[in-house]
């Protein structure tokens, strides 16, 4: 029985010596240093491949004198804000900096995977301030429930100047158990702040587990920020998965002050499960897609909404199927190559769609919403080599309490070759005595306004009546 227990105490001193790890606790509530011995238990600290872990209650101050390296960082304690003021050093970490306390990094350079959440809730991490650098090369995530505890209500935010650099896949709200993990966020605010990701996924059910919930996680890219991703998923699901729910959540881009851009150099999909998943673009936002396909899938609910903002994917293939919807109004704008649309395409105000195909089908609706004589929206296909086939309905509504008069015209679609007729065409109501005129719709895309038919015979008739009247009166004189 001593030989087995020797054998067994000999292997874990081996793999404890094998991986080389030691693990530290910080074991003040005061400020301290990284790099201090004296602020670490047990004694003699020897940062290399060491874990170091925080689990003091209570807000203090981490500094550090001199560049560091070192494993893992973990910050679970169970109140407090724990601040990183690194001033112009570097903590390089081989492996983890897990969040499960609130911190931020005011100062300094942190490199390592950024994990905020794991199997905890309402947990933030913020990087603020033109010195400060969070480099997570291996990717990273916000909101993963690795165990049976829910991890929903975490946020990453990077204002103020600073820099988020993962250079591989992060993911905001990855549920790999059956719990929740929803309402998880990154924000990136601020004029110069900047963020940097490979692919980059919303709401990812990545086990075949029924229960499973991902909702309402978002990535909020505002105030003049900058927002760089290798390709973009909103709600991914494991084959085999399918008693599971990853609604609501968004990506929203603008808003605020100064332009904002986020720019995606691969594939874009939202909504491959769920419903009511949707990309944002508001006032001063503008998405760029530069290398890849943009996909909306057929959920209910999935949308592109453009609300003053820009969506541009010049040459780029933009595809909308089933119950999807791109909504585009306050002078917002959509750019894309084809645009094949198989559900409904809203545009109000001084909304602009440019597009060099267009490609229609019997599910598919158009609607223009006419707001004066010169706001309304437009959609502009290119006069390329390829036709246009009308298909599936143009709805055209009046908006903010408009009334057409006589000579009203609208140019609604703008087209090189056509061919074929819309399904439906439904008009709004005019006034008494007016009508609609659709005869230039499938030549130049043109409505026009005009005094109904019968309505104006009579009126000619009237005219040459009273005339008449008016002769023979002085004829009679």
């Amino acid at each position: 029985m001593k030989t087995r227990l020797l054998f067994a105490a000999l292997i874990l001193a081996a793999s404890a010596n094998f991986y080389g790890q030691t693990t530290y606790n910080w074991n003040t509530a005061a400020d301290g240093n990284l790099d201090d011995p004296e602020s670490w238990s047990p004694s003699g600290f020897n940062p290399t491949n060491a874990q170091m872990i925080f689990e003091v209650a209570g807000s203090y101050q981490v500094g550090l004198e001199n560049d560091m390296t070192s494993r893992y960082v973990i910050l679970r304690g169970s109140s407090g804000l724990v601040t990183f003021d690194l001033g112009t050093q570097t903590l390089t970490l081989s492996s983890i900096f897990l969040v499960s306390q609130n911190a931020q990094l005011n100062s300094g350079t942190i490199e390592g995977t950024m994990q905020v959440g794991n199997s905890v809730s309402d947990k933030s991490f913020t990087v603020s301030g033109a010195n400060s650098i969070f480099r997570s090369a291996t990717g990273g995530y916000v909101g993963r429930s690795d165990s049976t505890a829910a991890a929903s209500g975490n946020s990453l935010t990077v204002t103020s100047g600073a820099t988020f650099d993962s250079g591989s896949t992060f993911i905001i709200g990855d549920s790999r158990k059956a719990v929740s993990t929803n309402n998880n966020t990154v924000t990136v605010s601020g004029a110069g702040t900047t963020f940097t990701a490979g692919a980059f996924l919303i709401a990812n059910l990545s086990e075949q587990l029924s229960g499973q919930t991902a909702n309402n996680n978002r990535l909020v890219v505002t105030d003049g920020a900058t927002a760089t991703l290798s390709t973009l998923t909103v709600t991914r699901r494991a084959p085999g998965v399918t008693s599971s729910a990853a609604n609501g959540n968004q990506v929203i881009v603008g808003g605020g002050t100064g332009p904002t851009s986020l720019t995606i150099g691969g594939a874009v999909a939202v909504g491959a499960i769920g419903t009511n998943n949707i990309i944002r673009v508001e006032s001063n936002g503008t998405v760029t897609a530069t290398g890849g396909a943009t996909t909306l899938n057929s959920g209910a609910g999935t949308s592109l909404i453009l609300e003053g903002g820009k969506y541009l994917a010049a040459g780029q293939k933009f595809t909308a199927y089933g119950n999807s919807v791109i909504a585009i109004s306050q002078g917002g704008q959509l750019t894309t190559g084809e645009l094949d649309l198989r559900s409904s395409l809203t545009t109000t105000g001084l909304a602009s769609v440019e597009l060099t195909k267009l490609t229609l089908s019997n599910t598919s609706k158009i609607n223009i919403a006419i707001s004066s004589a010169e706001d309304y929206g437009r959609i502009e296909v290119a006069n390329g080599v390829d036709e246009l086939v009308f298909m599936g309905t143009l709805n055209v509504t009046f908006a903010d309490g408009y009334e057409a008069v006589a000579g009203s015209s609208f140019q609604i679609l703008s087209f090189g070759q056509a061919a074929g007729e819309f399904t439906a065409v439904d008009l709004p109501d005019l006034a008494a005595g007016l009508a609609w005129n659709t005869e230039s719709l499938y030549s130049n895309g043109t409505i026009t306004v005009i005094p109904e038919p019968n309505t104006a015979m009579l009126t000619l008739a009237a005219v040459g009546i009273f005339a008449g009247f008016r002769y023979l009166k002085r004829a009679a004189q």
